[in-house]
């Protein structure tokens, strides 16, 4: 049962990050992340004009290509992610946030950002426990480089 008495912040004001930043794309060349191909790559950026266009809907058709494309690049399932946390639904935000969690690296920024994404969407759906998880697996995100050390 869900406590309804608090409501959560309007998550389409909700910084997430950048998405519109074309070297994002395959910027952690070093880290385990599956590169887009250049199809998924060109829907990628197709998708990107359009969200900055505000054709949510447009962009998200567009992703969803490019996911049944190359399902395993959590760049996309984090695109997706954001749009749907700034359009409202946040089922879909939790979905698709916990698709790129599960495709991405164990460390550095892919992996940050995509257990972000999972906690600002639990944190509004107000799963506590799926909260709490994302938050700890951001910090093992960032702290597995300097344990190495």
């Amino acid at each position: 049962m869900h406590n309804k008495s608090k409501a959560p912040a309007d998550v389409k004001s909700i910084d997430i990050s950048t998405t519109s930043d074309r070297n994002s794309i395959n910027k952690d060349k070093n880290s385990k992340v599956s590169q887009m191909n250049e199809a998924v790559k060109s829907l990628y950026i197709q998708a990107q004009k359009l969200q900055h266009q505000q054709k949510s809907i447009q962009a998200i058709t567009t992703l969803k290509r490019a996911y049944s494309i190359q399902s395993n690049v959590p760049q996309v399932c984090q695109f997706l992610a954001e749009i749907y946390l700034q359009v409202g639904d946040l089922k879909q935000a939790y979905y698709w946030a916990d698709l790129a969690t599960n495709n991405s690296p164990k460390n550095g920024d892919v992996c940050e950002k995509s257990w972000r994404l999972l906690a600002v969407a639990t944190e509004h759906l107000g799963y506590s426990l799926q909260f709490q998880k994302a938050h700890e697996q951001i910090d093992s995100c960032l702290s597995v480089n300097t344990q190495r050390n």
